[in-house]
């Protein structure tokens, strides 16, 4: 592909770019057709060794602690956001820190609540590709 982005034009193709989309093209057939053996292999691989494998029961541990890490993520990401906004507000200025501090507390515990729940039906979700995987 660089070769091909090295002799094409802002707006037009010549002769050597169309070779160089042509050699792209091809490259990109054969690795598709490399990809789905492999992925033909695996499939097969996964369908042999059943749901109720070591390997599967691993897939399905690896995908629960990735979607828990993402929904922590997604509330302390939220939760910053929120105190950078409340920083700029007006309207929270008068209070004092023990007040800033419980209102941080408790909109960390609604956005953990909002990004675990997501992250759950996002877990239940990628479970059932996990199952078709390996059925």
């Amino acid at each position: 592909e660089a070769d091909y982005y090295g002799v094409k034009g802002w707006f037009s193709c010549n002769e050597a770019c169309q070779r160089a989309w042509k050699t792209v093209e091809r490259e990109q057939a054969n690795k598709n057709r490399v990809e789905g053996k492999v992925n033909a292999m695996i499939h097969s691989g996964k369908v042999e060794v059943g749901v109720w494998s070591t390997f599967a029961v691993q897939d399905v541990r690896k995908s629960f602690w990735d979607s828990w890490e993402s929904g922590k993520e997604f509330a302390q990401r939220m939760t910053m956001w929120d105190a950078m906004f409340m920083a700029f507000s007006p309207r929270d200025r008068d209070e004092g820190l023990i007040g800033v501090v419980i209102q941080l507390v408790l909109r960390y515990l609604t956005n953990l609540t909002l990004g675990l729940g997501a992250a759950f039906v996002y877990f239940i979700v990628t479970v059932y590709g996990l199952i078709q995987s390996y059925g």
